[in-house]
């Protein structure tokens, strides 16, 4: 019944018994039993392998690598399981390029070995770590302040443009409480974001704020919040990152004190315009009114002619 359990299985499943020398050491061991995914997996048929050395697995399976051996009698002889990650170069097997996750199971002289083919999740895990690499190089090089903290707010990774700008290096964050390193004012409003976040209220968080650096002076900033989730662990952690914002600020304010210079010249500019509108008026209301007086009297027909033209 087990045998027909094992001989259904995807996975290789061997067993050796132990073959010890006149002292007791374990110097060989012999197969037992091999399943027919393990037969497929060295390239040949089980009654090839039942009876023979472990070592033929090495010689005619693994190129000579004797990681297989050693790891196996090691196992039986301290009793112990072990398990090991293996890339094996085959001699007639199909395993070349794959990634086996080998299994030692010990049992007083007999030993059951396990292999597994796990080369997709090597392969993800390559990708995974290749994709952090990235992460990291790409963060690195920005110059927006970036930091990342688990739901206890304990830091786990800032990148350079973070620590030049509040001026702590990176051994004193990382491991530490945010709340503790990056000290800022209104630090509750922050706090009441980063709750709405983890209620699901808002996908993301953005305000400005004030940051101290370390040697006390202030830094006005402009902090945006996200609350990521690991698809495999269901880790949760906060990215925030944080733009210096003191240069916008002072553009700003040059560009408010210019247009309040311009409004100013604008205003002075209409006033003074009134104001010579209306001292040029006055005299002139008087001469009108004079050549109209004169209109009544007695004029020649030159002077009548100027008149007109004044009055027209």
């Amino acid at each position: 019944m087990q045998a027909d359990i094992l001989d259904s299985l995807s996975i290789a499943v061997s067993r050796f018994r132990a073959i010890r020398n006149a002292a007791g050491e374990v110097t060989d061991l012999e197969w037992l039993y091999v399943n027919p995914a393990g037969a497929f997996v060295t390239g040949r048929p089980a009654n090839e392998l039942i009876g023979k050395s472990i070592r033929y697995i090495t010689e005619h399976f693994l190129s000579g690598d004797t990681a297989f051996l050693d790891a196996a009698i090691a196992s039986v002889t301290t009793g112990k399981p072990l398990q090991s990650l293996s890339n094996p170069r085959s001699n007639g097997g199909i395993v070349d390029n794959m990634a086996l996750l080998m299994s030692y199971q010990p049992r007083g002289d007999d030993l059951t070995v396990t292999i597994q083919d796990v080369t997709d999740l090597v392969g993800e895990n390559q990708q995974v770590g290749e994709n952090f690499r990235l992460f990291r190089e790409a963060n690195n090089a920005s110059s927006i302040g970036v930091v990342i903290t688990d739901e206890a707010a304990c830091i786990s990774y800032v990148n350079p443009a973070l620590c030049d700008l509040i001026g702590y290096p990176a051994e004193y964050l990382l491991g530490n409480s945010i709340r503790d390193t990056l000290q800022q004012r209104h630090g509750q409003t922050t706090y009441n974001g980063i709750k709405d976040l983890i209620a699901g209220k808002i996908t993301s968080y953005e305000a400005r704020a004030v940051y101290f650096h370390k040697d006390g002076s202030e830094i006005d900033v402009s902090h945006s919040i996200s609350l990521v989730e690991d698809p495999v662990t269901q880790a949760r952690s906060f990215v925030t990152l944080i733009r210096d914002i003191r240069e916008d600020l002072r553009k700003e304010t040059e560009l408010r004190n210019a247009l309040e210079k311009a409004e100013g010249a604008t205003r002075l500019k209409s006033e003074f315009l009134a104001n010579m509108s209306h001292e040029i008026r006055t005299p002139l209301n008087g001469v009108i009114g004079m050549a109209q007086v004169l209109a009544h009297s007695d004029l020649d027909a030159v002077q009548q002619e100027n008149l007109e033209t004044i009055l027209d």
